[in-house]
């Protein structure tokens, strides 16, 4: 049987807690020694941590959550320019979709608390956005299950 979304978003949520969690030792341990290999606050005044600079990058499957950034070649992948993205209704940060057109951030927090969505025009439908918003942005959104 599967998970329902909310109940996958939790099981999710606690994984990435539980490995954010045993992480932290290991940057806190970076910062004292530093990037020159000395030792308590003397080594690492001057120093860089390149640990904490690292790219870190969680991904959960928490409603509302953003999707990764795509990365510079990330429409080879998929067949599509990285322009041709769309962005998922179910998914997407508030910022995201404040940044469509004719969305703002009232407008954003609109859809995100009328979701899910099985097609993009229940935005239409639950009367979340007006028909003339909604056929400004049709083609840049998407509504995946």
């Amino acid at each position: 049987m599967p998970l329902s979304p909310r109940r996958r978003a939790a099981i999710l949520m606690a994984l990435a807690c539980a490995l954010l969690a045993a992480a932290r030792p290991a940057v806190l341990a970076g910062e004292t020694a530093g990037a020159t290999g000395g030792t308590g606050a003397a080594g690492a005044a001057g120093a860089t941590n390149a640990a904490a600079k690292a790219p870190v990058e969680v991904i959960v499957g928490n409603r509302g959550a953003a999707p990764p950034a795509p990365r510079a070649g990330s429409g080879a992948a998929t067949g599509k320019p990285a322009a041709a993205q769309k962005i998922d209704l179910n998914t997407a940060s508030e910022e995201q979709l404040a940044a469509l057109p004719g969305i703002g951030e009232i407008r954003a927090r609109s859809i995100v608390r009328n979701r899910p969505y099985a097609r993009k025009d229940d935005l239409v439908r639950k009367k979340v956005i007006p028909k003339s918003v909604y056929e400004s942005l049709r083609e840049r959104v998407v509504a995946h299950r």
